[in-house]
């Protein structure tokens, strides 16, 4: 698929998803782009990897642009602090020209997906009866904490 046909593709994506749906094509993004970072890493293309690691860093703004406290409670604040240590690994890992940095976040986004496509599961049924509002992703996450907390990140520590 041409990359023209690529983000044709992705925009009717876009715009055909729920806000629930669309965290979920966000994480995927992340995912994308750390990896492409850490391939750019490996050819030594520093231009390339800039590029990405710009790139994952303003889908984890967007991310944490979508957490609403309120709702979230705990878990919003959690995840906040996850995205901005992710936002200082992955730039850590272009200033250090650290390999590593670019693997942990990718395992971390990746944990993330995880734990949020459960919480897709655990909701689909509810999303035709109830109206999820728009940029609440952890308020979904709050309803269902038990759930969530089996399919979390683990024993991960932050600063």
């Amino acid at each position: 698929m041409s990359l023209s046909a690529y983000n044709i593709s992705l925009e009717a994506q876009i715009l055909s998803s729920d806000p629930v749906q669309l965290v979920d094509i966000l994480y995927s993004l992340a995912i994308d782009s750390v990896n492409a970072a850490k391939v750019a890493h490996q050819r030594q293309d520093i231009f390339t990897r800039g590029r990405h690691v710009t790139k994952t860093f303003d889908i984890l703004v967007e991310l944490q642009h979508s957490l609403n406290f309120e709702k979230g409670g705990e878990i919003a604040r959690n995840y906040a602090r996850l995205y901005d240590y992710c936002q200082r690994r992955v730039l850590e890992g272009h200033s250090t020209n650290s390999e590593s940095c670019f693997s942990e976040v990718a395992s971390l986004l990746g944990d993330m997906k995880e734990a949020w496509q459960a919480v897709m599961k655990h909701h689909a049924a509810n999303r035709e009866a109830e109206s999820i509002p728009a940029a609440s992703h952890n308020a979904i996450a709050a309803d269902s904490a038990d759930q969530f907390e089996e399919a979390s990140i683990g024993d991960a520590h932050f600063a």
